[in-house]
């Protein structure tokens, strides 16, 4: 039977009523409950007067073995039962189990003790678990595919900041670089071991500096041995974050392999020391042609230069001996020696080599026919085929060693983020009983990984030239929200000045591209500003310049974004150069040359422009010009709620994809959408399952990148099966690699990341956009 409450006072009443977790009063020697809260009603379906009926045997029901003892255990004698998980709370529908964290105090009332069971919802905190630990695997795997090897590292509390370091954070590709197991490696100091025996000591001296002073982060090059012998040379960056003491704290690196860079460079150098013997020693091979081009004389080193007997090409047309494409331009260098007697003229092309293939030639020649002793044009000439394969080597080794200092930077966001979400992780594995705590850690994993998956799509689009995703902006306000971010990183005597326009007009832009401009532009002001100094931000209508620089479609007028700086300067001739890829006057280590080729490329992307002007010494400005929305454009759409009558109405979805844990999320998500869910595990065996089910299938979802057969070769299979059924590719990869434009019918592409909720809409939206009669089409 119920008890009435007034008993314990209406305070004790009111806390019990109002209390946001579901209450049990149980009395334990009978195992009845004798009293529950309006909310033990409401999570359970059961009224009042029905769970007074029950038992808690009948009510609660354990996903672990021992659990029920414990709890039975809690009610007759005092002990811990706090904030336990892994029960299981009965709910009036059929079958249906809640599952909740449980609380047990023993009250000692007169005329004897009852038992409190306080139960608390546990279906939410679940389901952000399962997710924070998805996007951590996410995160992991992309920081696993970087070609640099990525770690991160903390220290323990204590004295000596040499020692108590453990790795947070390890790349598969450090273990790759050394040839040691991934195990070897326990903690970061050890990577000592894996340097060549000639470097170690300088290697370990460059960390026990870093560590033991006020240096935020060192840059070396060093050789690293490999068990079997073999030497691999890297490039190191290391950076260190310290508490408010000065004291190393966290230690993040990037090791990048450098080893074809260096045999490049070593290559080079080789063959320039093999270039100049040549020339002292007179290797060059030395021609003479008469007025008419007719040789005269060769010299013994065309032998070894072109395989040619010196007395077979006498009396031998000159341009005979060149290839018919650049025969026209040898023929120009020849007129302009003879009209330019005693000036060195050079010229390069293709030559014929005695055995017919073809070797690229550098020459100069000089008129000499009126030189009694001469009388002729003398060609120098020596073979750079080599060279110029070497050199294109080089640049390209340059242009690895630029992204890999890139990646770096990235790696260092990459680990931000996933500090962000990992430390959310193990404060809710930990456990409060504060909810509102637990929605904002959950909200600033959210946030960590949505950022992570936006870093990912920049690098896509920087990679592969992923289309602009583009919605309506308002740049005052993407201004003043990244200032909050560029004061964290700007020297303190750099006064930073935003002058926002009124009544500033929207771009139609991808706004995290627009960040990116305005961040590269910033950071490069505050770099040209060691000693401090002002950044100036400002936004303008600025209708339509005059010299508009923009070949895309006509505008009613541009905003401009300005930012500039009081700093250094730039001379003329660096100017000139300052969008140029790879171009930097920085030191090595500094910069990889990109930034502003980066600002002009999106800026471009976006039917815009950008100016420079700058000098020595009096600063420099970046104008940023947009073009305004057009007429019509709307703002970005607000995140779609699926309604009740949006849901699947039993629609059978086949889903292929080779990531476990992303197949078990979608059926999971689907079914609690109202679909039927077939999984498989690679393309091949989508198309078997289709087949063998193909008057059922309503939709296909099909990963783009999978093993055996990939998205597109599936999809071709299944069109060839039922040319109508409905098929929504997926893929972290850009959708414009991998697929024609434009898409075929009755498909839909999604990109990944995504949640359960935006892949049960783009099913919706696509099955509703293509009525579609299971069977038809064969």
């Amino acid at each position: 039977m119920g008890m009435d409450f007034h008993e314990y006072g209406e305070l004790g009443h009111a806390l019990f009523e109002e209390s946001g977790d579901a209450l049990f009063l149980l009395d334990p020697e009978s195992d009845e409950i004798r009293d529950v809260n309006s909310v033990a009603s409401a999570l359970t379906g059961f009224s009042r007067a029905e769970l007074l009926q029950l038992s808690t045997t009948h009510l609660f029901r354990v996903e672990q073995s021992g659990g029920l003892h414990r709890l039975r255990g809690a009610f007759v004698k005092t002990m811990v039962f706090h904030g336990e998980d892994g029960f299981l709370l009965r709910t009036k529908e059929e079958a249906a189990w809640i599952p909740v964290n449980l609380t047990v105090s023993r009250l000692h009332v007169s005329p004897k003790p009852l038992a409190l069971i306080v139960a608390r919802d546990d279906r939410e905190r679940r389901s952000a678990l399962s997710q924070t630990r998805r996007m951590e695997a996410e995160l992991r795997a992309v920081l696993a595919s970087a070609p640099a090897a990525i770690w991160s590292a903390e220290r323990s509390p204590g004295p000596n900041v040499l020692a108590g370091w453990q790795f947070r954070y390890v790349s598969p590709r450090l273990a790759s670089i050394a040839a040691r197991p991934v195990e070897f490696f326990d903690h970061p100091l050890r990577w000592a071991e894996a340097v060549h025996l000639n470097d170690r000591e300088r290697y370990r001296a460059v960390i026990r500096k870093l560590l033991t002073s006020t240096e935020q982060d060192a840059n070396q090059v060093y050789r690293v041995s490999t068990p079997e012998g073999s030497v691999r040379w890297v490039s190191d960056r290391l950076q260190v974050a310290r508490d408010s003491s000065g004291r190393p704290i966290r230690l993040d690196g990037c090791i990048t392999d450098v080893t074809d860079q260096r045999e490049a460079e070593e290559a080079a150098r080789q063959s320039e020391f093999r270039f100049r013997a040549v020339v002292e020693k007179g290797g060059e091979g030395i021609v003479l042609l008469d007025e008419k081009a007719g040789v005269l004389y060769a010299s013994p080193s065309v032998r070894t230069l072109s395989g040619y007997d010196p007395m077979s090409v006498l009396g031998r047309d000159g341009f005979g001996f060149v290839t018919p494409e650049d025969e026209s331009s040898a023929r120009q260098l020849f007129r302009r020696a003879l009209h330019r007697p005693g000036e060195d003229l050079s010229w390069c092309g293709r030559a014929y080599k005695a055995d017919g293939s073809i070797q690229l030639i550098e020459l100069n020649a000089c008129n000499r026919l009126d030189d009694p002793s001469v009388r002729a044009v003398v060609l120098n000439y020596r073979d750079v085929t080599e060279r110029v394969r070497l050199e294109e080597a080089l640049r390209q080794a340059a242009k690895m060693e630029a992204i890999g200092r890139l990646a770096g930077g990235i790696a260092h966001d990459f680990n931000n983020l996933l500090t962000v979400v990992l430390g959310n992780l193990e404060l809710l594995q930990a456990g409060n009983d504060d909810p509102r705590l637990s929605d904002e850690l959950l909200t600033s994993a959210e946030s960590a990984a949505r950022q992570a998956a936006d870093l990912t799509r920049q690098m896509l689009g920087f990679a592969r030239r992923q289309p602009l995703q583009t919605v309506i902006v308002d740049v005052n306000a993407l201004v003043q929200e990244e200032i909050v971010l560029l004061r964290r990183s700007m020297d303190p005597r750099i006064a930073i000045r935003f002058t926002p326009a009124d009544e500033l007009m929207p771009v139609l832009a991808d706004p995290v591209q627009l960040q990116q401009i305005l961040l590269n532009l910033c950071l490069n002001a505050r770099d040209a500003m060691p000693d401090g100094g002002t950044l100036t931000i400002q936004t303008e209508n600025a209708g339509v310049p005059a010299a508009a620089h923009t070949d895309g479609p006509s505008s009613e007028g541009y905003i401009r974004l300005l930012i500039a700086d009081t700093g250094l300067g730039m001379p003329a001739e660096v100017r000139a150069k300052v969008f140029e890829p790879f171009f930097t006057t920085k030191e090595v280590g500094r910069g990889t040359g990109l930034g502003l080729a980066v600002v002009y490329g999106v800026a471009r992307a976006h039917h815009g422009w950008v100016e420079c002007h700058s000098a020595m010494g009096h600063g420099s400005r970046f104008d940023v010009y947009l073009p305004y929305a057009p007429a019509g454009s709307r703002p970005a759409a607000e995140p779609v709620v699926l309604q009740p009558d949006e849901e699947g109405r039993g629609e059978t979805v086949l889903l292929a994809d080779d990531e476990p844990s992303l197949r078990t999320l979608a059926e999971t998500g689907l079914a609690r959408y109202g679909y039927r869910v077939i999984v498989v595990d690679d393309g091949e065996e989508a198309v078997k399952a289709f087949q063998s089910d193909i008057d059922g299938v309503a939709v296909v979802v099909l990963d783009l990148m999978m093993p055996k057969r990939t998205g597109r070769e599936a999809f071709e299979a299944i069109r060839e099966l039922n040319r109508h059924v409905p098929v929504l590719f997926a893929s972290g990869y850009s959708a414009a690699e991998q697929l024609p434009s434009p898409l075929p019918s009755a498909t839909a592409y999604l990109p990944k990341p995504y949640t359960p909720r935006q892949l049960a809409l783009a099913i919706r939206q696509l099955l509703d956009a293509n009525p579609f009669h299971i069977g038809d089409g064969i």
